[in-house]
């Protein structure tokens, strides 16, 4: 089963969840439901968008950015602009014949 993960670049791990209470930094395993704490150190580098197969407990990268500014992943953004450019071809194309069948 795939699932959404979370990848702490010095721990070199992949998540399930993290919270920090009193100056403990708390994380969830994808092999445990309790929570572990590293005193040590804090992590410098977050990194969201990761993919964990639990099957073979491999952690990658989607392909699936997601655009912060809109929200939306990038294959939305591209079925919004190809839809659109559709929309203004079909706009375009009626203008034509409305404008030749009247002269």
């Amino acid at each position: 089963m795939k699932e959404n993960a979370i990848y702490i670049q010095n721990f070199k791990i992949c998540i399930k969840d993290f919270y920090i209470k009193d100056g403990k930094f708390y994380y969830q395993d994808f092999d445990s439901n309790s929570y572990k704490f590293n005193l040590a150190q804090y992590p410098n580098e977050i990194y969201t968008n990761f993919i964990y197969d639990t099957d073979t407990k491999i952690c990658y990268m989607s392909k699936n950015e997601i655009i912060p500014s809109l929200g939306i992943y990038e294959y939305q953004f591209n079925f919004l602009m190809g839809l659109t450019a559709i929309l203004i071809a079909f706009s375009f194309l009626i203008g034509l014949i409305i404008v030749g069948a009247t002269r």
